[in-house]
């Protein structure tokens, strides 16, 4: 019970549910100012942490920081267009970093702790949102975005996972479980999340196979009856479904559709606009871009943020913005594939985790990213995992070095 108590677990805890806590429960702090506190406390607590303060310093950990920093101060000196304190807009940036370096220093040495600590803060999230919430057009998502909601009960399913893989829980209660994020990720009608969702339940198949080929030939064969089901039960039914049938319809109805009319951009609805728009606006501020939430003072009156956070990096932080996002999130590509190379005893784990990286930068190409903490709780998992398995690695080598030294008898 002792490790559960602890500054850092605390503020991960807090940040699972921050946003509909202080929305329909508290009703004050929107400057986020409690986050800050608590982001303060953990650094002033651990400062003496060897293992906390190294974790800083090493990648990709301090890409990111590196990433917080540069984007805040870029976004400062070109010209700050919201009306957040800058104080807070620091908060906003910080948050994920914070919660990545966390995870990051934990290395998954109480990765049981850790795990609890997210899916019950999470629980504690899907439950606010739908006491308090309300719909709009069928659509969960009045007060808090929509997306943001999909996307978090989407974590919540992938940390259920963790905790499944892990053996931590029954498949019985893993699917029990299960019921009350997929349901709000349904009524969120997030094609974004669904999507995210769609990748994991393939790759679950693919990850649990095994050796014999009529075993994974049966595996194939229901697994793709049950997504198939799924997929048509849901396009179907549902809200969400009908979403997905109409997203192309979306671009016709838009004020700038002759901007993507003819493009492959045309495909992706509302949010197609912002790829062709955003790079030639990239073009034209290729170095430093035009500053976080700067788009809308460049283009349409009241387009506050980009739809995509690949056209974010790209517009609003330029070149240097976009080679840090390269190097945070190719360390974990590179990383992970070696691991799965060199590894073959946690091969599984790492396909697994390879795929939550495949969900992430999915969700990427429609949704901006920087500034959710949620979401960054599944990058600090992979982080953690990564680092770990290369502790794993390095100690195996070291133990088969040592024997191959030993004296035979």
């Amino acid at each position: 019970m002792l490790n559960y108590i602890k500054i850092k677990y605390l503020l991960l805890f807090v940040i699972c549910f921050w946003e509909p806590l202080r929305i329909f429960v508290l009703k004050f702090d929107f400057a986020n100012r409690t986050i800050g506190i608590l982001s303060f406390l953990t650094v002033l607590v651990n400062i003496a942490n060897f293992n906390f303060m190294r974790t800083l310093f090493k990648p990709p950990v301090i890409y990111w920081g590196i990433w917080v920093i540069y984007a805040f101060i870029n976004t400062v000196t070109l010209g700050y267009s919201t009306d957040q304190p800058h104080y807070s807009f620091f908060i906003t940036l910080s948050a994920p970093f914070m919660v990545v370096w966390v995870i990051s220093s934990d290395k998954f040495r109480d990765r049981e702790v850790l795990l609890n600590i997210v899916t019950i803060g999470l629980y504690i999230r899907m439950m606010l949102l739908l006491i308090f919430e309300s719909t709009l057009g069928n659509r969960l998502g009045v007060n808090i975005d929509s997306n943001a909601i999909g996307v978090s009960a989407l974590v919540l399913i992938i940390f259920l996972y963790f905790k499944f893989i892990y053996k931590e829980i029954s498949i019985k209660l893993f699917l029990i479980l299960l019921i009350i994020p997929f349901y709000v990720l349904l009524i969120s009608a997030s094609r974004n999340a669904f999507g995210g969702f769609a990748i994991l339940l393939i790759s679950f198949f693919y990850t649990h196979r095994s050796k014999n080929f009529i075993h994974n030939l049966g595996i194939l064969l229901v697994g793709s009856a049950f997504v198939l089901g799924t997929f048509y039960f849901i396009i179907e039914t549902t809200y969400l479904g009908e979403r997905f049938m109409t997203t192309t319809e979306q671009s016709t109805n838009l004020i700038y559709y002759d901007e993507i009319q003819g493009t492959i951009f045309e495909r992706f609805g509302d949010r197609g606009f912002f790829y062709v728009v955003g790079f030639r606006l990239f073009l034209e501020h290729p170095i430093r871009g035009v500053g976080l939430k700067n788009f809308s003072q460049y283009l349409i009156k009241g387009r506050v943020a980009q739809h995509s956070e690949y056209m974010i990096q790209l517009c609003e932080l330029g070149i240097i913005g976009t080679l840090l996002f390269i190097l945070f999130y190719g360390w974990m590509i590179k990383n992970l594939i070696f691991y799965w190379r060199n590894d073959t005893d946690s091969r599984a784990k790492t396909e697994v985790f390879l795929t939550v990286l495949l969900i992430i930068l999915f969700m990427g190409l429609s949704l901006f990213q920087y500034n959710d903490p949620i979401l960054f709780l599944l990058i600090g998992a992979t982080i953690a995992y990564g680092l770990r398995t290369k502790e794993d690695i390095k100690k195996k080598r070291s133990n088969e070095f040592l024997d191959e030294k030993l004296p035979v008898n």
